[in-house]
């Protein structure tokens, strides 16, 4: 659940006391209670929110494939909790998903690559004052 989103759609939000509960105006969509370290939301929507709670939660035109859903799930590192999530049906919502054969996310990929460190070289040290000079060549000589 992003806050963001739910801003966007017209919606507020207001956490404490380790219960986060969703308003349309002044009237409360839902509550999401935390628990064991994480937030669980089972909403009761009223028919005249729900579009606008639908509309929130879903992306339309999307597939619901492997990959739309590793990017939902903000780049889950391993899409093998996305399956058995999906397969032990533990997210109202989420499909049934089924393993891509050679899963590849270029983003991730990316990511894991190291940097380069810059080669060191070789220090100057200078012997006497003045004898070795720095200076900005950008900017205006007085």
């Amino acid at each position: 659940m992003s806050g963001t989103v739910l801003d966007q759609n017209g919606l507020k939000f207001i956490g404490e006391n380790g219960q986060i509960k969703v308003y349309a105006g002044n009237k409360i969509i839902f509550k999401a209670s935390l628990e064991q370290g994480l937030y669980y939301a089972y909403p009761d929507i009223e028919p005249k929110y729900a579009s606008s709670v639908e509309k929130t939660f879903k992306i339309e035109g999307k597939p619901n494939d492997l990959m739309t859903w590793h990017e939902r799930f903000g780049h889950a590192p391993n899409v093998d909790y996305i399956l058995k999530t999906s397969r032990l049906d533990a997210v109202r919502g989420l499909p049934k998903l089924k393993r891509q054969l050679n899963f590849e996310c270029e983003p991730c990929r990316l990511n894991k690559y190291k940097r380069v460190s810059f080669q060191s070289i070789e220090c100057t040290r200078s012997k006497a004052p003045l004898n070795l000079l720095h200076c900005d060549v950008w900017d205006q000589l007085m």
